[in-house]
C-alpha cells in the first residue's frame, strides 16, 4: 500500500512540476506578445485575446503543492507588469482583485504566496496594497512574517507612486523588530532619494540618518551607509553624503561598520572622479581624508588601521589626475601578465613620474592582487607580477632537518622565493591563514588582518644579501609606508650574512611573526637582521604638506631592542593460477598484458559512460574548498529543493551518502557503500550514473579528490560544471596539496571549469583563483567580508545550526547568478 501511495505522490508531483515550468514560461511569453506593439489599444486587445486571468484562475486557488499557486501569482504579476500603467489598474475583474487582497492579508497562507500577492496588489490596486502593508508593519508578527514585511517595504521604494505615502509608515518600519526588514527600509529610502520626483528630501534624509547612527544592529547601520553611496549624485546631496560619511568615521565604534564606511568613502571618491569636476574631488578629499588618517593612527582595532591605510592610498591616487592617468596606463599594460612573468615598461615613464609615485601606485594595484616588482638594468625596465620561485639552500637544509612521512610526493621541496627587483609592492593579501611546515611564508596575523607586508620576509633579505654588486637599498612600498633594506657595503659581510640567514632561516621566520602574547619584543626581528649587517629603515607616507601618517603599531617593529588467443590459452591460464611450477616468463607477460588492457579498457569505457551521463544532466553545480564545503553543498541542495527541481547532491562529509529529491518531492538521505570506508573518484562515477537513472535535472557535487590529477579528471573530463564554488583555500592536506600555503590555491585552480562560472568566498588567495579563471575563460565572481558581514542576525538565527555567514553569502551569490530572488 505504501508503494502505491508513494507512486501516486510522485506522479502528482511530476505533473505539478510541469505546470510550474509552463507558468514560468507563460508569463514571459505574455509580456513579449503584449509588448510586440507599442499601441495601447493593440496591447489591450492582445491581453484580452490571451485572457491570462481566466487561464490561471483555477491555479490561483490550487490546493496541492503551494509552489503551483506561487508560480500562478508570479505568472500573472509578470504579465500585468508588461502592460501600460493605465491598463494595469483596470485589467483584472473585481473578484480576482479581492481574492488577491485576501491572499496578501491572510497570515495563515504560505509565506511566498503572501509575498507574490503583495507584489500583484502594488500593480493593480495601490490603495489596497497600502492598506495591506500598513496592517503588516503596524502589527508585526513573529516568524516568517518578516519576509512579507520586507517584500512590502521593498515595493514601497521600487514604485515611485508610493513615495508620497511613505511618511505615515516609516515611523513603524524604523522600529520593526526585524533587522532584515529595517535593512529593506534603508534600500527604500535610498531609492526615494535617488528619485527625481521626491519633494521632501530633508525628512527622508532624517530617516536614513536614524538608521545610520541610532539603529542597534550594526548590519542595519552598514546597510544604510551602502544605500547612501548608491544615491544619485547632485551638488546638494553630495554635500549631505560627505557630511554623513564624516560623522560615521568620527563617531562609529563598530569595526565592521567602520570598514564599510571606509570602503564607501573610496567608492564615493571614484564616483566623483567620473561624474564631477576636480574641485568636487579635492573638496571631498580634503574633508574625508583627515578622518581616514585619524583612524589609521588611533583606531583601537588594528585591522581598521590597516584598512584605513589602504583606503588612504586609494584616495590619494584617485584624487590626483596625473596619478589616475598613470594608474590606468599601468593597469592596461599589466592586465595580461601572468603570475611570475614580467613586461617591459618605458623607462621614460618611470623617470617622468618618479620612484615614489610609481611605488605608491603599484602598492594600490597590489592591494587585492599579486604583488609587483620593478627591475631596472642596462636592458631597460621591467615590472614583474607575482613572485619567482627557485632553488634555495635554506629550504634543502630545512627539509633535511625535519624529515616527515606526510610530505607531498612528486613536488619540489627545495624551492623558495627569489627577489631580483629594486622596488617591491607586495600583495596586501596572499597570507597563509594557518601556519604550514614551510618557514618564511607570509602568515596571516588575526589582530592586524594581514601578514605585515611592511616587514620584509627572510627571503627578501636573503635575495638582497646574495647580490654581490648591489649598492642601492631595496625599497618595499606598502600602504603603511616605505621599508628600505640596506645590505652591508662589504661583499664578504653580505656573504657571511647570507650564510647565517641560510643556516638559521626558520628562527628568523619565527621572530618575524611576532605575537602580542609572545615573550620577545616586536623589534627583535629587525635587531637580529642588524646583527647580520642588514639595516632596515622605515618611513611612513607623507601628505601634500609633508606631514607623515605614521602608525605606532607599525613603528614598534622598527624600534631596537587484449591479444589474439589460441585454443590452448584457457588451459595455460588455468595452470598459471593453480600450478606452482608450470608458470613461465611468457605466461607472466601475457597475464600482465591482459590485466593491463582490461584495467585500461574498463576505465576508458567507464569514463565514456560518465561523460555521457553528464550530458543528460541539465545543470551541474560543483563545490570545493578546505572548510565549509559540505555545509555549503547542503545549502545549495536546500535552494534547489525549494524551487522544486529533481536533484541529486553528492557530498563527502563524515558519512558516505547523497541527497535525492524527485520534482516537488522531499529530499532524502541515501547511504552509499564505500569499500574499506575509503572514498575514490569512482564513487563519483557511480553517483552520476545513478543521477541519470533517477532522471534528475540538477546534480550538485562536492569534490572529494585532493590530488590535482584526480581533480582534473573529475572536473575537466567528467563533470564540466556549469557553476562551481570554492569556499576557501586554508592550508590543509599539505602532504598532497602543499607544502606551502600558496600551493593550496594552485591545486584548487584545477577545479575551475573551462568556460563556466566560478564563485568563491576566498579572500587571501583570491588572485590565484582570479588569474586561473581568466586563463580558462571562466566568469569569475567573489564574495567577501562585506556580503557576509551585512547578513541580518535574525536571518542567521533561523538556521537550525550555526552556519558560517561566508557560506550563506556564497550560496546567495550563486542564487543571484541563477536568476533566483
Amino acid at each position: 500500500m505504501d508503494t502505491v501511495i508513494e507512486r501516486c505522490q510522485r506522479q502528482q508531483a511530476g505533473h505539478e512540476y510541469r505546470i510550474v515550468d509552463i507558468l514560468n514560461r507563460l508569463g514571459n511569453i505574455v509580456v513579449a506578445a503584449v509588448q510586440s506593439d507599442s499601441n495601447e489599444e493593440t496591447q489591450q486587445s492582445t491581453w484580452e485575446r490571451i485572457n491570462l486571468e481566466e487561464l490561471i484562475r483555477k491555479l490561483l486557488r490550487y490546493q496541492g503543492d503551494p509552489r503551483v499557486r506561487i508560480a500562478a501569482f508570479g505568472c500573472l504579476a509578470r504579465g500585468i507588469a508588461g502592460l501600460p500603467v493605465k491598463l494595469q489598474l483596470t485589467t483584472l475583474r473585481e473578484v480576482t482583485v479581492t481574492f488577491i487582497y485576501r491572499s496578501a492579508m491572510a497570515s495563515q497562507e504560505h509565506i511566498w504566496i503572501q509575498c507574490e500577492a503583495l507584489m500583484l496588489l502594488a500593480l493593480i490596486a495601490p490603495h489596497s496594497f497600502l492598506l495591506a502593508i500598513k496592517h503588516r508593519v503596524v502589527h508585526p508578527r513573529e516568524g516568517d512574517a518578516l519576509f512579507v514585511r520586507r517584500r512590502g517595504v521593498h515595493l514601497l521604494g521600487k514604485h515611485d507612486k508610493f513615495h508620497p505615502e511613505l511618511a505615515p509608515l516609516v515611523s513603524y518600519i524604523i522600529d520593526d523588530p526585524s533587522p532584515f526588514v529595517r535593512q529593506a527600509l534603508a534600500e527604500t529610502l535610498g531609492n526615494v532619494l535617488s528619485s527625481k520626483g521626491t519633494k521632501n528630501r530633508s525628512e527622508v534624509w532624517q530617516w536614513l540618518e536614524q538608521l545610520m547612527f541610532r539603529d542597534e544592529a550594526h548590519q542595519v547601520r552598514a546597510s544604510a551607509i551602502l544605500e547612501m553611496i548608491k544615491i544619485t549624485t547632485d551638488p546638494l546631496q553630495e554635500a549631505k553624503k560627505m557630511h554623513l560619511l564624516q560623522t560615521v568615521l568620527t563617531e562609529e565604534k563598530n569595526s565592521f561598520v567602520l570598514k564599510v564606511a571606509l570602503e564607501a568613502a573610496s567608492s564615493e571618491l571614484n564616483t566623483l572622479v567620473i561624474h564631477c569636476d576636480q574641485k568636487s574631488v579635492d573638496t571631498f578629499k580634503k574633508t574625508i581624508l583627515p578622518h581616514v588618517i585619524d583612524l589609521h593612527q588611533h583606531a583601537p582595532d588594528l585591522s581598521i588601521r590597516r584598512w584605513a591605510a589602504c583606503i588612504r592610498e586609494k584616495m590619494v591616487i584617485a584624487a590626483d589626475p596625473v596619478s589616475r592617468k598613470l594608474k590606468e596606463q599601468l593597469e592596461d599594460l599589466l592586465k595580461d601578465v601572468l603570475p611570475g612573468k614580467s613586461r617591459r615598461v618605458p623607462c621614460a615613464l618611470i623617470k617622468k613620474h618618479g620612484e615614489n609615485t610609481l611605488g605608491r601606485l603599484l602598492s594600490v594595484l597590489s592591494q587585492d592582487n599579486f604583488g609587483y616588482s620593478l627591475r631596472s638594468n642596462f636592458w631597460g625596465c621591467r615590472i614583474q607580477r607575482g613572485e619567482t620561485f627557485s632553488f634555495r639552500l635554506w629550504r634543502l637544509l630545512h627539509e633535511m632537518r625535519t624529515p616527515s612521512t606526510d610530505k607531498r610526493q612528486g613536488h619540489s621541496h627545495t624551492i623558495g622565493r627569489l627577489y631580483k627587483g629594486d622596488l617591491y609592492s607586495p600583495s596586501a593579501i596572499l597570507g597563509e591563514l594557518t601556519e604550514t611546515q614551510v618557514p618564511g611564508e607570509p602568515l596571516f596575523m588575526n589582530p592586524e588582518n594581514s601578514w605585515r607586508p611592511y616587514l620584509p620576509l627572510p627571503d627578501q633579505i636573503l635575495s638582497c644579501l646574495q647580490n654581490p654588486i648591489r649598492r642601492q637599498p631595496v625599497k618595499i612600498y606598502t600602504a603603511e609606508g616605505i621599508t628600505e633594506i640596506h645590505p652591508p657595503p662589504s661583499s664578504i659581510r653580505r656573504l657571511l650574512g647570507a650564510a647565517k640567514l641560510t643556516l638559521h632561516f626558520a628562527h628568523f621566520a619565527k621572530i618575524r611573526n611576532w605575537e602580542e602574547e609572545g615573550s620577545v619584543p616586536p623589534g627583535e626581528y629587525i635587531s637580529a637582521l642588524k646583527k647580520l649587517g642588514v639595516r632596515i629603515n622605515y618611513r611612513p607616507h607623507e601628505d601634500d604638506t609633508g606631514v607623515s601618517d605614521s602608525d605606532p603599531s607599525v613603528e614598534r617593529f622598527f624600534l631596537f631592542p587484449l591479444p589474439l588467443l589460441d585454443t590452448e590459452l584457457y588451459y595455460r591460464i588455468r595452470d598459471y593460477f593453480f600450478s606452482v611450477y608450470e608458470n613461465t616468463l611468457p605466461d607472466l607477460a601475457i597475464f600482465a598484458t591482459a590485466l593491463l588492457l582490461f584495467f585500461v579498457g574498463s576505465r576508458f569505457i567507464m569514463s565514456r559512460i560518465a561523460i555521457r551521463s553528464r550530458r543528460k544532466l541539465d545543470l551541474v553545480i560543483g563545490g570545493w574548498g578546505t572548510r565549509g564545503k559540505s555545509g555549503t553543498e547542503r545549502l545549495k541542495a536546500a535552494l534547489i529543493e525549494a524551487l522544486g527541481h529533481s536533484l541529486v547532491s553528492k557530498s563527502t562529509g563524515c558519512e558516505a551518502m547523497f541527497l535525492y529529491a524527485y520534482p516537488f518531492g522531499k529530499t532524502r538521505e541515501m547511504f552509499l557503500f564505500r569499500p574499506y570506508d575509503k572514498a575514490t573518484i569512482w564513487e563519483q562515477y557511480d553517483v552520476v550514473r545513478l543521477a541519470t537513472k533517477l532522471s534528475s535535472r540538477v546534480f550538485l557535487w562536492e569534490c572529494m579528490a585532493l590530488g590535482p590529477d584526480y581533480v582534473r579528471i573529475l572536473q575537466h573530463q567528467w563533470m564540466r560544471d556549469d557553476y562551481s564554488t570554492i569556499t576557501n583555500t586554508y592550508p590543509d592536506h599539505e602532504d598532497i596539496q602543499g607544502p606551502a600555503g600558496y600551493n593550496i590555491p594552485g591545486v584548487m585552480t584545477e577545479f575551475i571549469p573551462k568556460g563556466g562560472n566560478l564563485i568563491t568566498s576566498e579572500e587571501q588567495m583570491l588572485p590565484f583563483l582570479e588569474s586561473a579563471a581568466k586563463q580558462s575563460g571562466t566568469k569569475f565572481q567573489s564574495v567577501g567580508w562585506q556580503q557576509a558581514g551585512i547578513l541580518a542576525p535574525d536571518i542567521l538565527e533561523r538556521f537550525p545550526y550555526e552556519e558560517h555567514p561566508y557560506n550563506i553569502a556564497l550560496v546567495m551569490a550563486m542564487a543571484k547568478e541563477l536568476g533566483i530572488d
